[in-house]
């Protein structure tokens, strides 16, 4: 994952249960309009101790959302766990806000 979110993550716990911070940032190249910015979302990942077998727990920093989107974030996320359930998924989680 620091491989793939470089800047973008921060490992709050390195032993099971994991737990991970990512800022999701929308594709859009941020550094040359900081407006963008305003559309980072973090996004807080506990990975249960059985993960992938266990769902990731995903929690948003809602301060940037309101509750409807919040709510679709969740909802789009349960149906996308269940199609890679048993598989790592946390990257197509992640992305899915991302391009939302």
């Amino acid at each position: 994952m620091e491989n793939i979110y470089l800047d973008e993550i921060e490992i709050v716990r390195s032993t099971a249960p994991y737990k991970i911070k990512i800022e999701c940032r929308p594709y859009l190249d941020h550094s040359l309009n900081p407006a963008l910015e305003q559309y980072a979302i973090r996004i807080d990942i506990e990975l249960p101790k059985n993960y992938p077998k266990e769902f990731p727990i995903l929690e948003l920093d809602s301060s940037r959302l309101s509750k409807q989107e919040e709510e679709k974030c969740h909802q789009n996320w349960k149906k996308q766990a269940a199609q890679f359930q048993g598989q790592p998924m946390v990257f197509e989680l992640v992305e899915s806000l991302r391009v939302k």
